[in-house]
């Protein structure tokens, strides 16, 4: 008797009904977790890429002897592409030497790395710093960025030089949202086929029963 009203449970059409709906959510949520994943691989992979930047441009700096602050900021960081989502920052002994532009270093000059590099997760990033070339992904102000960053030794002080870039830069790249858009609407299509052959299934099985009694 057990076993009939069991089966009978799961033959019904409202139980399975929300059974479906259930198993659909979970699926959901693990393809949403995935995404996740997917996204911060590709931030992964860049920053790679974004480290041996950094280290070219460290080399850059090295290549001539007794080069001065101010070249090193002019000649070399004031020449390089910078924006709003991606820029550098220099420091001498804790104090900030360039951060983005011209105007930006103003606004900073004189203070310390820590006055710029406020969150928590900044902050990390630089105690992890170490002569070898690290990177992290961070947040500041509420945006998430992709840093990369390198502590050197030049005439007898410590500098520490960051390229920080937005991560809306990688992940609005045309191609990585097309590949992503791709993989939700395939994504919905599945769990939608799931839903409507569940759907007709558990109205078959209801149909079936009814004809039995």
């Amino acid at each position: 008797m057990k076993e009939k009203r069991f089966w009978k449970m799961l033959t019904n059409v409202k139980v399975i009904s929300v059974l479906i709906i259930l198993a659909a959510a979970v699926m959901a949520v693990i393809g949403w977790h995935e995404a996740k994943d997917y996204e911060k691989s590709v931030l992964a992979i860049y920053a790679q890429q974004q480290d041996a930047y950094v280290q070219l441009v460290l080399d850059q700096i090295n290549v001539l002897d007794d080069r001065s602050d101010e070249e090193i900021v002019q000649k070399i960081l004031g020449s390089l592409d910078t924006s709003g989502r991606k820029y550098w920052t220099l420091t001498k002994d804790q104090a900030l030497l360039f951060v983005k532009d011209v105007t930006e270093t103003n606004r900073y000059k004189g203070l310390t790395t820590e006055t710029f590099f406020t969150s928590e997760s900044a902050a990390r990033f630089l105690q992890a710093l170490e002569i070898n070339r690290i990177h992290e992904t961070i947040q500041m102000d509420g945006v998430r960025y992709v840093a990369s960053g390198v502590i050197f030794e030049y005439n007898s002080a410590e500098y520490k030089i960051c390229l920080l870039t937005n991560d809306t830069v990688i992940l609005d790249n045309n191609i990585f949202l097309s590949s992503k858009i791709g993989l939700y609407v395939f994504g919905v299509l599945l769990l939608g086929l799931l839903l409507v052959v569940s759907m007709i299934f558990a109205n078959v099985l209801d149909l079936r029963e009814k004809r039995m009694k």
